[in-house]
């Protein structure tokens, strides 16, 4: 029964980024499937299938320990594909990161404002925070197709409060 569950997870990934080839997808099944010492590889193969993991890590942008910076007035950064942000990544003080309608980002790890002013956070797409998330120093704003889903123990800390999931 493997093979369908497979396809669909495969399909899903080509869905969020068309431009993956074959190799690609395969590695990427391949390195996302969950591992237990207890499974057997001739039973399990590379692992049990994790579409959630397999479909993140094929999101165009990959943006470990990233710095979003901008060289216009405002400070202003649009996201132009869907991204995986990852590691401890940061954003410098007064910058807007949009995440415009139909593109999703998922923050897996944490995203910090640098310096003194406030950053902010314009979700017009898709924010989904991952397990143990942290976006630290941002406003939130989020447009009327806009969505934010918070995982279990994540935190958003702005000016003036926080949110936890």
């Amino acid at each position: 029964m493997a093979a369908p569950h497979v396809s669909a997870v495969a399909a899903l990934m080509l869905s969020v980024n068309p431009s993956l080839t074959p190799a690609q997808v395969r590695t990427i099944l391949q390195n996302t499937a969950d591992w237990k010492p207890h499974m057997n590889s001739n039973e399990y193969g590379h692992g049990r299938l994790n579409a959630y993991s397999a479909v993140k890590h094929a999101l165009p942008l990959q943006l470990e320990d990233h710095t979003f910076t901008s060289f216009s007035y405002p400070p202003a950064v649009t996201l132009t594909g869907s991204a995986h942000i990852f590691g401890s990544s940061t954003a410098e003080s007064g910058l807007t990161i949009t995440i415009p309608t139909g593109k999703v980002a998922v923050l897996d790890g944490s995203l910090s404002r640098t310096g003194s002013n406030h950053a902010t956070m314009v979700i017009e797409g898709t924010l989904i925070m991952d397990e143990d998330a942290v976006l630290d120093g941002f406003t939130i704003e989020i447009g009327e197709q806009g969505f934010l889903l918070m995982r279990d123990n994540t935190a958003i800390n702005g000016q003036g409060g926080s949110l936890a999931g």
